[in-house]
């Protein structure tokens, strides 16, 4: 009994939060919609209750031979307005449909995107929570059809009270067979959508896999090494298989689902069978008029459409509860983080503190007892082997996670107690996977499309800083478009030249602390080593951290930290570290060798 509460109270709680969206996607088109629903749901009793009329009329013609033309010219024309007036209120309230489908999308996705903007950087770099993230997204295109399906369930509610009413006196009994057949109905019905959420899930993973093998023979990139190594029939074949092993699972499923739903559904067609023979027969022995019989049939058959619709849908807000909770808590799910209050507008030193930091989820430290203390303006090199933690410092300066123990100072004080946006806004960073935006250079670079003789001044002097000659490349200019993606005459630049724009994206900024994780990795060596000098001796006073494997520009930095495994091994010059740093000596001289 208590799971029968329970769910009926889920049931009710997710129709209110559908019905609240609908509201607020647009409040006169659901009022507007809300009066439609009313009358087609009206309408069709009407008709029916109007051609119950005019039977009794044309049978006592047919039987007394007694003609009352005028009642019966005015039945067949009020007939004529209901059915007239259904088709236009079931026209208008189609057309307000489609209008608030567009309405509700828009409410729907402006709300994905507002929350997207508000939450934490973080949001998007831990997997579980960016999994959760796209999960919310995705889910607005299903959790859509869920909340438009609402309007429906409130015309059969409406259909449903008004068939009860009239049907009381005369068809109690088979009203409560019907009832009583519903409960084992609604049972198999949420077993039924609570069976196809899991099915979707169950097979989510291959259904990706699918997709990807298709996408990745018309991507650019993927596409031209497929080709180029003959094996583009093999992702065909292994598309190929996959499509065809889904599709016979879909089928299975289908036609088993298909099956037992005609099943449970039997004994309504049973069910109204009873009812049609038992007016009929009323009829006949002059119980009921031919009118009354028509009448009767037709609102039990409308009560039992009612009670399937409602049926069906009703099942779907208990056994698709957990798709509308991950929606609602994509909404609850923490925001932009403004850790303190103290404002900060300069960078003047950074303290690491032994700093020991653990990734959410993982169990191994990525940091282990680090410290370092960068001074004013000194420009840090970053060095160490693949996974050594060089990254990680990169994301906890920008305050992408709080350390496990030890303190990271800025000015002095603790990171927690600065405001967050402030302090990224003293900072800027390329990270490693850097992003090609599909804009003009000029909104790749500044995010804002407006002519101005000084910020293109800003942004001229921002590429050049990050040795992107304009003039190397015939015709390019800030208005250019990068990508052919949503422009013709877009540029397609080489993967150093883009990397160069993240990098000019960065120095636009005009930030105190520069923080670059491998921003050469795309460059050949001459432009790799041009740009490192830039960085390191070459650009106005501050302070700069660059992560690179690269050692040949070591020698240009203030400091060198040099991290294996998440410890730090040594800090100093480059020359220092060669001298008491056997590892860093060695890491050195592999690279050098490769020269010589």
């Amino acid at each position: 009994m208590n799971k029968w509460v329970s769910k009926m109270k889920t049931m009710w709680k997710n129709i209110l939060f559908c019905v609240s969206i609908l509201m607020n996607a647009d409040r006169r088109s659901f009022v507007s919609m809300g009066i439609l629903t009313l009358v087609t749901s009206l309408l069709p009793l009407i008709t029916a209750y109007i051609t119950k009329i005019l039977l009794d009329k044309l049978s006592t013609v047919f039987f007394q031979q007694t003609v009352n033309f005028f009642v019966i010219v005015l039945m067949l024309m009020g007939y004529v307005a209901s059915t007239a007036l259904g088709s236009i209120a079931t026209f208008w309230l189609s057309k307000r449909e489609m209008i608030h489908i567009q309405s509700m999308l828009r409410y729907l996705n402006v709300g994905v995107m507002n929350k997207s903007v508000l939450l934490d950087v973080a949001s998007f770099d831990i997997p579980e929570r960016y999994e959760s993230f796209k999960r919310g997204k995705n889910n607005v295109l299903d959790f859509q059809r869920i909340v438009f399906d609402t309007m429906h369930v409130i015309c059969s509610l409406f259909s449903l009270v008004f068939s009860v009413l009239i049907l009381s006196n005369s068809s109690l009994l088979y009203m409560v067979l019907a009832i009583c057949f519903c409960v084992p109905k609604a049972i198999w019905m949420e077993k039924r959508k609570l069976g196809e959420y899991r099915f979707q899930k169950q097979i989510a993973i291959e259904e990706k896999r699918k997709n990807y093998y298709f996408e990745i023979l018309f991507q650019k990139r993927s596409a031209i090494e497929i080709k180029y190594n003959s094996v583009d029939g093999i992702i065909f074949e292994k598309y190929k298989k996959l499509l065809e092993d889904l599709n016979a699972t879909h089928n299975r499923f289908e036609l088993t689902n298909n099956l037992k739903t005609l099943l449970i559904k039997l004994p309504d067609r049973l069910l109204l069978t009873m009812v049609t023979i038992d007016y009929a027969f009323r009829a006949i022995y002059g119980n009921v008029t031919i009118g009354e019989f028509s009448y009767c049939v037709q609102i039990f058959e409308s009560f039992l459409n009612s009670i399937n619709y409602l049926n069906d849908n009703l099942a779907t807000y208990v056994a698709l509860d957990e798709k509308i909770s991950e929606y609602k808590k994509f909404f609850e799910k923490e925001e932009a983080v403004n850790k303190g209050n103290r404002e900060i507008y300069h960078i003047q030193n950074i303290k690491f503190q032994n700093v020991t930091f653990t990734y959410p989820g993982n169990e191994e430290a990525a940091l282990r007892d680090v410290s370092f203390e960068i001074q004013p303006d000194e420009r840090v090199y970053l060095v160490g082997y693949n996974g050594s933690g060089k990254s990680t410092i990169i994301k906890l300066l920008c305050g992408f996670y709080s350390v496990d123990s030890g303190v990271i100072l800025i000015n002095d004080y603790p990171i927690e107690e600065y405001n967050m946006n402030q302090l990224r806004d003293c900072i800027t960073a390329v990270f490693q996977d850097y992003v090609t935006y599909s804009l003009s250079l000029r909104e790749s670079i500044c995010f804002d499309d407006k002519q101005d003789e000084i910020r293109d001044k800003a942004i001229k002097e921002s590429l050049n800083q990050a040795c992107m000659d304009l003039d190397s490349i015939e015709g390019l200019e800030i208005d250019s478009f990068i990508n052919k993606e949503f422009h013709e005459d877009g540029y397609e630049l080489s993967g150093g030249q883009k990397q160069k724009i993240a990098v000019a994206r960065a120095f636009f900024r005009n930030a105190t602390l520069h923080l670059m994780d491998e921003p050469t990795a795309a460059l050949d060596p001459e432009a790799e080593s041009r740009l490192l000098s830039r960085l390191l001796i070459g650009h106005s006073a501050c302070m700069t951290i660059v992560v690179s494997h690269c050692l040949a520009n070591a020698k240009e930095a203030d400091k060198v930290i040099f991290l294996n495994d998440g410890e730090i091994l040594g800090v100093g010059t480059h020359a220092q570290l060669c001298l008491k740093v056997p590892e860093y000596k060695h890491f050195y001289e592999v690279q050098k060798r490769k020269y010589v």
